[in-house]
């Protein structure tokens, strides 16, 4: 470093009244901090989680199908295409709840990455927000990102009890985890869109343009 580069450092430390430090010093200040993980401000809301989140998905143009058992799944799934008149010919995650299930006949369902031309992709959500109605996604490679954003329409499955109060409570459960954080984590909160062009909502201008939720609701 430069002696007129580590002088502006040393003015800069002095008017933040900070004393001169090692890099091991600063190192571990800055690990000190990011271990504490304080929490921003919680809104707060009276109603339900379930409740709430499935309000706030539809208030920005999502679809939500709750189910009361896995076996319930396939058919749901179906009912979806058949209702909007797409292709059964879909692509899903690797995801043991599906690759398990017992597709009904007619139904192609290719467990692998998503390609350009798919038209309908199924995933299943690492957890859901109630504060924002938004679906927690994280990569792996049962669950690839291409799902997330390639095909036209897309089908997310979440379990009730993976949805939580607010986005705080989220990177809780990343970090609490024990695993460290994926490579890849998406916040999705409706279909996508824009009003770029003379301020006119345009859906599936980033990604897909129809969003499905179907929540498998506890006894």
């Amino acid at each position: 470093m430069t002696k007129a580069r580590e002088e502006i450092f040393r003015k800069i430390r002095q008017a933040a009244g900070r004393s001169e430090r090692s890099d091991v010093d600063a190192t571990s200040i800055v690990e000190k901090r990011l271990s504490r993980h304080p929490r921003g401000p919680i809104p707060l809301y009276s109603e339900q989680r379930l409740v709430r989140f499935i309000a706030k998905l539809k208030h920005v143009s999502a679809t939500v199908t709750t189910i009361k058992t896995l076996a319930a799944l396939p058919m749901a799934v179906e009912d979806y295409l058949s209702q909007w008149h797409i292709s059964k010919d879909i692509v899903a995650a690797s995801s043991t709840l599906l690759t398990n299930a017992q597709w009904p006949q007619g139904m192609k369902v290719s467990h692998r990455h998503a390609h350009a031309d798919d038209m309908t992709a199924l995933t299943v959500a690492y957890a859901g927000v109630a504060e924002t109605g938004t679906l927690v996604l994280c990569s792996n490679p049962a669950t690839p990102t291409t799902l997330n954003f390639l095909p036209d329409n897309y089908i997310c499955v979440i379990n009730q009890a993976d949805i939580y109060a607010c986005m705080e409570d989220i990177w809780d459960l990343l970090r609490n985890q024990g695993k460290g954080m994926p490579r890849s984590i998406n916040f999705i909160t409706g279909p996508s869109r824009t009003a770029d062009v003379e301020q006119t909502i345009q859906l599936g201008a980033h990604g897909p343009r129809r969003l499905h939720v179907i929540v498998l609701v506890s006894n």
